[in-house]
């Protein structure tokens, strides 16, 4: 059981009026919060892939936050997209952050030897029907679209501006010149973990995916489609089939597709696991951000599994 549940149980429940007050009390209280200086744990998500070795110790990691913190004069810090299970979760509640939850990230579990036999796992009734997935990769098959693997170094603006379409749809505003700047940084530090895909029309650039591989997992951190690939099904032939096949043939145990999305990636096979963000707040307003942490807590884990019970789509994946 994860800290914030356990902190739940203890947490009278709030509805109506007095669930909208303390709601109100937190809002007007955000003020006083920030500047929050946050650390982001390994697996969050990043255009990049934060890991390494098991940290053993993590009250120098706490320590160097705090003193980040007193420089930049901020009144909170965080830990952010912290795993129920993570070893530096009791360490966090003992030195005052409050659980909050966070996204959930989706994980697909690969179960299967080949392509064919993951599309055999799809039922024909339900969300994301057997047929339908026949009918994306029939699609894709048929667009003219043509599939190679490359690097990082091959970055560039065309793709940057591929990505630019799904950013700027949620509102997001950067530049082709800063996403490129990025992936060459990543090219630099991360290249032998990297695998670029590209989708291509006639030598043009429609679609791609990024992803990172590391012990054993697979890490999607960014991908872009023309008008042309998403009418041919490209975001589901290169996110998830493609990408399937790649770990089948790799030896993957899990692929990382990170967080929102949902029924889209629990439709084909992912579960969702909850991430949580650990705060430290002023202490005037600690006793108000534990009980709504406590009620978005509980209302977020029946949200998740009832999302999970009904875009369940594969025979084999939420305990059937």
């Amino acid at each position: 059981m994860g800290v914030a549940e356990e902190r739940s149980a203890d947490t009278p429940d709030l509805a109506g009026p007095d669930l909208v007050g303390l709601q109100d009390k937190v809002a007007s209280a955000t003020r006083h919060f920030f500047p929050l200086a946050a650390a982001s744990l390994p697996g969050s998500y990043l255009p990049g892939l934060l890991g390494g070795a098991a940290v053993s110790d993590w009250e120098p990691f706490l320590a160097v936050l705090d003193e980040t913190a007193r420089d930049w004069s901020c009144p909170s810090t965080g830990v952010l997209n912290v795993p129920n299970e993570h070893p530096a979760v009791s360490l966090l509640v003992k030195n005052g952050y409050i659980a909050v939850p966070g996204f959930a990230h989706a994980v697909l579990t690969v179960r299967d030897a080949s392509l064919d036999d993951y599309v055999a796992r799809f039922r024909n009734h339900g969300r994301v029907r057997k047929a339908r997935v026949l009918r994306e990769l029939r699609s894709f098959k048929e667009s003219g679209l043509t599939v190679r693997e490359t690097t990082l170094d091959a970055f560039d603006a065309s793709h940057a501006a591929l990505h630019l379409r799904q950013l700027r749809r949620y509102g997001h505003d950067v530049s082709a010149e800063w996403l490129v700047d990025l992936m060459r940084s990543s090219a630099r530090h991360l290249g032998p973990w990297a695998r670029m895909v590209v989708a291509e029309r006639d030598g043009v650039p429609e679609a791609f995916t990024v992803c990172y591989s590391f012990e054993g997992e697979i890490h999607l951190k960014m991908s872009g489609f023309s008008e042309y690939a998403e009418r041919h099904a490209g975001y589901f032939a290169m996110v998830f089939y493609e990408l399937v096949a790649y770990a089948q043939r790799s030896g993957a145990r899990r692929i990382q597709y990170g967080p929102l999305t949902y029924e889209a990636k629990v439709g084909r096979g992912c579960t969702l696991e909850p991430r949580t963000n650990y705060l430290r707040v002023p202490e005037e307003w600690r006793e108000s951000l534990v009980a709504l942490a406590a009620v978005a807590e509980r209302k977020g884990r029946v949200r998740l599994a009832a999302l999970e019970k009904s875009w369940d789509s594969m025979e084999g994946n939420q305990g059937d």
